[in-house]
């Protein structure tokens, strides 16, 4: 039976191929394999310049470890109390190099710490980048608008103390309306959830507080009828509440009840 010529090359081509001194394996470098390379590498090598460390110098007589630290602590930016990185072939991090080059001076829009290096040292680059956007109404703030007319920084302080029906009404109940048909997700309880300035909302006490025109009392809440915590049409939610009198006084009890009249049916009590 003939051989093929690519057989008798590959039989060759074993027969022929140097292996290493050692083992079996092919050689890599000085007639050893990769495996016996390394290791005979790593017992030549002088061990690290540095005391009580025992790994084999890779550079300037340091470890891969220590060489890595110390490139880190020379790289450190020199201002006081300053251990940013620094990023550029000078002696200082990024920020304390504009300060530098700005004097020390500070932009001058309201909630930034950012060095003044634009505009005859007035404003920072990040304000300069977005100079020609519409200004918040704020007062002394050069920040662009986002919603209301005021930058997110003022929106932010307007909005952190406002309830639920005035964060509602602040959007605006036609955006709340179409974000609850696109935007709603639903959380692990099984209800759906809407984001309304920052602040997560169920959608069946959103849908009825906008029907009260209020915010809900914390002794009220808003049920499923069928039972489906994500079906929230107007059909199938009813307000409830869970007052109830403090004591099992009859005295107690009526004024209970005048003032649930006084509140939910005014119109009954007066009939009455």
């Amino acid at each position: 039976m003939k051989t093929g010529f690519n057989e008798v090359i590959y039989e060759v081509g074993i027969e022929n191929k140097a292996t290493c001194s050692i083992c079996d394996n092919p050689i890599l470098a000085v007639g050893l394999c990769r495996k016996h390379y390394k290791q005979n590498r790593l017992v030549a090598m002088p061990e690290c310049s540095v005391d009580d460390c025992n790994k084999p110098s890779e550079v300037k007589s340091l470890c891969n470890t220590h060489y890595g630290r110390g490139r880190v602590l020379l790289r450190r930016c020199r201002a006081l109390n300053c251990r940013s990185p620094i990023r550029t072939n000078g002696t200082f991090c990024w920020t304390h190099q504009k300060l530098k080059s700005s004097n020390g001076r500070l932009c001058v829009s309201v909630f930034c710490d950012l060095p003044a290096v634009r505009n005859g040292y007035t404003i920072c680059d990040s304000h300069y980048r977005t100079r020609k956007l519409p200004q918040c109404e704020a007062s002394d703030c050069l920040s662009p608008q986002k919603i209301n007319q005021l930058c997110p920084a003022h929106m932010r302080l307007i909005v952190k103390d406002m309830s639920s029906f005035e964060r509602i009404n602040h959007v605006g109940i036609e955006i709340i309306s179409q974000r609850v048909s696109r935007l709603s997700a639903k959380c692990a309880s099984g209800y759906t959830v809407i984001s309304v300035e920052g602040k997560r909302l169920f959608v069946h006490r959103v849908l009825m507080m906008i029907v009260l025109g209020r915010d809900l009392l914390p002794s009220e809440n808003v049920h499923h009828i069928n039972g489906v915590r994500d079906d929230n049409r107007l059909d199938n939610l009813e307000l409830w509440t869970v007052t109830q009198p403090s004591g099992q006084r009859v005295s107690d009890k009526i004024e209970w009840a005048m003032d649930l009249l006084r509140f939910y049916a005014p119109d009954k009590l007066s009939e009455t």
